[in-house]
């Protein structure tokens, strides 16, 4: 594990003229091992668009889900999919690069 990262959960926070806004705030950050799962493309709105996911191995943390994001490297990333590994003891988080 020789990558740091941040995962970063929403919060709704009121502007000072009333307005809510989702504002992402970072809630754990620790070392992970990254793995390029696939490149591919996928057809969206007629537009051919290109994908990258990534699969991200930290140690065991509680309360990491689908609706948090994870940085690495200033890149920001969406969870698609947290899978408990070894009794606990490492979460494999599947990702999907934000354009």
């Amino acid at each position: 594990m020789d990558r740091r990262v941040v995962i970063s959960k929403a919060t709704d926070t009121i502007l000072p003229n009333g307005e809510r806004t989702k504002v992402w705030e970072a809630y754990h950050t620790c070392w992970a091992e990254m793995m390029y799962k696939a490149a591919g493309e996928g057809v969206e709105t007629l537009q051919i668009k290109a994908q990258n996911t990534v699969t991200f191995r930290i140690r065991y943390y509680t309360g990491i889900s689908e609706d948090k994001r994870l940085t690495y490297d200033s890149v920001v990333y969406d969870i698609i999919g947290v899978v408990a590994e070894g009794r606990e003891k490492y979460l494999t988080i599947e990702c999907k690069r934000i354009e």
